[in-house]
């Protein structure tokens, strides 16, 4: 039998990061662009393997969230560490595998990682929510804006692990600038729920309206300058896409 608190936080979880998915990185493929920019099949194994990185990765997450209700703050923040340490690893690995990086759109399967992961964490932070004995309006709030901030914290994240380098700058981003950001994001997070559904809400918005900045900041200059991969030889005409929307 299926656990209904568990079937939510699924959904919820699965919804938000999925429909990331769909809308940002669904905006360099094709109809959008004249020729996907990325290997769409990676994507979606991309963000299956997430899905695995996650269910991993939700265990020191709710170590750290656990124990920081219950006044254990060293204990939550080596769960805060194992939770972070685990999200770079997976990302670095990944992108030196010989599947993923043998392509130049390593980034989209970066993001499609982090989002994969993202959709179990915040199964994570809703199944808490949901195993409360007494459950409320205003805590449903912000259990939503903190699993928002969360996706949000992850593509973030996952721009922010890949180096560029800008013409007249020196490299910036990786592993460190990842961790430093998602570090204070998830402590923040944890950290403003002590205080109360409302500071937690406003809390989690303020941590998830950073994370979009520092998103669509570095999109262009991350995703936008990859270069479409060749087409396969015999086709004509525009190519197919699962992200054949229109909207754009």
């Amino acid at each position: 039998m299926v656990d209904g608190a568990l079937l939510i936080a699924a959904t919820v979880g699965i919804t938000m990061s999925g429909t990331f998915v769909y809308f940002e990185i669904g905006r360099y493929a094709a109809p959008q662009v004249p020729r996907s920019l990325f290997d769409e099949r990676k994507v979606l194994i991309a963000y299956t393997a997430g899905l695995f990185v996650g269910v991993a990765l939700s265990l020191p997450l709710g170590l750290f969230l656990t124990s920081l209700y219950g006044g254990s703050l060293l204990v939550g923040l080596i769960g805060l560490a194992i939770l972070i340490a685990g999200m770079e690893a997976a990302q670095w690995l990944a992108l030196r595998s010989v599947y993923f990086g043998s392509d130049a759109a390593r980034p989209f399967y970066a993001i499609g990682i982090r989002a994969g992961a993202s959709a179990i964490l915040v199964l994570t932070l809703m199944s808490l929510f949901l195993g409360q004995k007494t459950l409320d309006v205003y805590g449903l709030i912000a259990a939503l804006a903190q699993s928002a901030a969360v996706v949000g914290l992850e593509a973030a994240g996952g721009v922010l692990g890949v180096r560029l380098s800008l013409s007249g700058t020196a490299p910036t981003g990786g592993p460190i600038s990842s961790a430093l950001f998602t570090t204070a994001g998830f402590f923040f997070l944890g950290f403003g729920s002590l205080f109360g559904p409302v500071v937690g809400a406003l809390v989690a918005m303020l941590i998830l309206a950073m994370s979009l900045r520092t998103y669509r900041r570095l999109r262009g200059p991350v995703l936008g300058s990859i270069r479409p991969p060749a087409p396969p030889e015999g086709t004509e005409g525009p190519p197919t896409s699962a992200f054949g929307r229109t909207d754009r």
